[in-house]
């Protein structure tokens, strides 16, 4: 047969409200309808499971190739991970950003440490520059229990000088040698404490000026080791937000791959989804007759037209007949 003549045989009916199709071959060969309707299936079913096939296979190798992009990718992604990781000497993100952390809070606790300790070295200063200005005496500590004594003994030899001269002329004092001895031991007692509150002042001022300096050389220092280390830590956290970056390509490909191989597995253990099921329901049967049986009324008409004749001839005899005389 003829592609066209198996086109006009072959028929293709939906069944209502059902998801089943029908399909049929009317023609005069009885014979082998049944054969051309299977046979007609069967195609349909190594054509279907075929592009199925394929279509299975493309996907694998588009996944395929997906999984081995990503892994070209995820080993650059590492190596460049490590490369960054040598170029910049990390060996713990978290304890190096722990390391520096540290020391900035220690570098800014001593800060204000010192500080405080300028201003406090500034007041002390100011206060013994005022009462240097209003007179005031100034010994150093180490010294004050000796101007004490010293300032006790000057009092009490001033107390026994007035009740000397209470009851004495200087005249008569100068004369007596025991005498004579207070008056010249205050004298030498005024000048060494003089002495002592001029050199204690001195002493003090040169001390608190010190102090001030060192305090303000301090802050000094502290102020430029935490410029330089709030420096450390900018450079430091751009290395981080970098190796941060780099870490979080890393940890996309590698998620990605592991999605694209889940994928791979998914269509190697399981049927494509996407074709619907095809199952058939009864295979073709016998041929049935569905329309008249030509020859029949053929071999009817002939034999009712042959009947018909013999029947006319047999009339037309019957009536031409003459009758008899008796």
């Amino acid at each position: 047969l003829a592609l066209v003549d198996l086109r006009n045989l072959l028929l293709v009916e939906s069944v209502p409200e059902t998801n089943l199709v029908q399909m049929a071959a009317e023609g005069e060969d009885g014979e082998i309808l049944q054969t051309l309707v299977n046979s007609w299936i069967e195609g349909y079913l190594d054509v279907r499971a075929a592009d199925i096939a394929q279509s299975k296979d493309g996907t694998l190798q588009v996944v395929q190739d997906e999984i081995d992009g990503l892994a070209v990718k995820l080993e650059e992604a590492r190596d460049a991970l490590e490369q960054y990781r040598e170029d910049n000497e990390i060996l713990s993100v978290e304890r190096q950003e722990n390391e520096v952390m540290a020391r900035l809070d220690g570098l800014n606790k001593a800060l204000n440490t010192a500080i405080e300790e300028e201003v406090k070295a500034k007041a002390n200063l100011d206060t013994l520059r005022a009462a240097v200005q209003r007179g005031e005496n100034l010994v150093p500590s180490n010294q004050r229990r000796d101007v004490t004594a010293l300032e006790t003994e000057l009092q009490s030899l001033r107390a026994q000088f007035m009740e000397m001269e209470r009851r004495y002329t200087m005249e008569y004092i100068n004369k007596q040698p025991r005498y004579r001895a207070v008056p010249e031991r205050i004298e030498e007692l005024e000048s060494e404490l003089a002495q002592i509150y001029r050199e204690g002042r001195q002493a003090e001022l040169g001390s608190s000026e010190q102090a001030y300096a060192a305090a303000q050389q301090t802050v000094f220092e502290l102020q430029r080791k935490l410029d330089d280390h709030k420096a450390s830590v900018a450079a430091f956290n751009r290395i981080y937000a970098t190796h941060e970056a780099l870490a979080e390509d890393l940890a996309r490909l590698e998620e990605l791959h592991r999605e694209a191989q889940a994928r791979l597995v998914q269509v190697q253990v399981s049927r494509v989804e996407k074709y619907p099921q095809v199952s058939v329901i009864e295979p073709a049967s016998d041929a049935e007759r569905i329309g008249p049986n030509y020859l029949l009324l053929i071999g009817g008409t002939f034999a009712a037209a042959l009947g018909l004749g013999v029947f006319a001839v047999w009339l037309q005899g019957y009536l031409s007949a003459k009758p008899q005389e008796a």
